[in-house]
This record gives C-alpha cells, structure tokens and sequence, in this order.
C-alpha cells in the first residue's frame, strides 16, 4: 500500500507548518495561530524565541524536532532573569546571598546569576540563606521551574514554593531545567525560593548559577516565559492549527500511524 500523507516537523513558516507528502498544501498545517511570543529549544540546545504564529520545532528530546503544541500558560514569577530584584531571607547563622552577573545562560545570552549561598554552621530551622520573589497563589496544582548549574563540581540546594522549604536538588556542571510539581494550598501570595536551611539542607554552603525561573498553574512544566517585571505575570497563548487536506480512509484500507508524546 502507497504511502499517501507524511508530516515530518521541518520546513515551516509563519502560519504554516509544511508536510512532505504529498508535495502540495494538502498535507500542511496550515492557518498555525499564537497571538503571543514563544520559547522553543532549537537545533544547538538554546532556548530561542520565537515570533506570534511561527510553529516552534522544538529539539528538547535530541536532533529530532517535535512541532511543539502547548495550552495557554502564565509565568506568575515577576523578575524570571533578573535575580538581584528577588528579596532575600536570612537569620540565624546564615549570611546574606552574594549574587553576581554576566554569566552564559541557556539561552545564549549574558543574563545567568551567580549566587553563592551560605547558610552558616547552623542545623535548626532558623538557620537561613535563602532568595525569593512573591508570586499571587491559589488552590490549585503548580508546577515550578528554574534552570541551574554549577561552574565546577556539584552542589545541593533547596527549591520550593507553597512555604515548605524541603525539596533539595542535586545540580552539576551542566544545564539542568529543575522541575516541582504539587498542589498550593494558599490563596495569598507565596514565594518561590532558593537557598538553604538548616533541618532541611545537607550542606551549609552552594554556589550556584540560576536563570529562568518559572512558575505555572499546570501540572506539568511547559516552555519557558519569560518575565521582566510583570506584576500580574506574563502570558503564552495557546497554539492551533488545522489540517489543510482531507485523509480520505474508508473501510477496507488505509492504514494511520501517528508518533508524538503527550504530558
């Protein structure tokens, strides 16, 4: 049997995403609707920006693209980049954070801080390093994200929301995108932390490079938002798109095979 349609993410434009086979506007994606900007990761592992309506071929799982489709979400972190507007919490024996910048981020830009952590030799709860930045919760499930890495070695860390202060990372040499996903029992602002704190940390010291922090009422992390500011945070609409053709299977032939990953 004849292999009538493909669709393979690769060529695209704004609007369209172009199918294979057949070799006409059958087989595209076509009237490809985003009415804001959109984060992707692209061919060389960057996070990339892309404009409204542009499909975003998305190589977050290696050198094979997905064309990336995702509900409308909303960073409600206001400064996701900029961590020296983020207030800062310390007593006890901690020390205040020390945070510089200029530092490569995922994206390819300058804009990653370092932030060396110190939370003294302190082992009871009062003991305190942490930074933060308030963001309005409700009851609902909440997924956080934020993006770390170490310049060598390893260190550990805690990240968390929702006040409890316990969830403690392992973060490397490398890129990671940290994700925790639970459920937010509050229905006033809370904050988004990173830090240590004594009872809860298995060290007393990190340094650490952060960038990218968000956090979403999903129950699954979904493509970076970025946030400069937005007290009420910023959105990322929902992508759609139709299919031009018509796959015209009846009962006695035809054969559909679908590959994609759902969350």
């Amino acid at each position: 049997m004849a292999l009538k349609y493909l669709y393979v993410p690769s060529g695209y434009k704004a609007g369209t995403a172009y199918g294979v086979l057949p070799n006409d506007s059958t087989v595209d994606f076509d009237e490809f609707v985003r009415s804001t900007i959109a984060t992707r990761i692209n061919a060389d592992g960057l996070v990339e920006t892309m404009e409204t309506n542009v499909p975003r071929l998305d190589y977050t799982d290696g050198s094979c693209p997905t064309l990336l489709t995702e509900p409308e979400s909303n960073n409600r972190i206001k400064y996701s980049e900029d961590f020296g507007q983020w207030l800062t919490t310390v007593s006890g024996t901690g020390v205040a954070p020390v945070i510089s910048t200029g530092f490569s981020a995922p994206d390819g830009s300058s804009n990653a801080r370092k932030i060396v952590f110190d939370k003294g030799a302190g082992s009871t709860s009062s003991d305190i390093c942490f930074i933060k930045d308030s963001y309005p919760s409700e009851v609902d499930i909440f997924t956080q994200t934020v993006w770390m890495r170490t310049e060598s070695g390893t260190a550990n860390v805690l990240m968390d929301f929702n006040s409890s202060n316990n969830n403690e990372v392992l973060v490397t040499t490398t890129w990671q995108r940290m994700t925790l996903t639970k459920s937010s029992t509050f229905t006033v602002n809370k904050e988004f932390r990173i830090g240590l704190r004594g009872g809860s940390s298995t060290v007393d010291s990190a340094t650490i490079l952060v960038w990218g922090a968000q956090l979403e009422k999903q129950p699954y992390a979904t493509s970076y938002i970025r946030n400069n500011g937005n007290v009420g945070g910023v959105t990322r609409s929902v992508d759609r798109a139709n299919f031009a053709g018509n796959f015209d299977f009846n009962s006695s032939e035809g054969v559909l095979e679908a590959r994609f990953k759902a969350v």
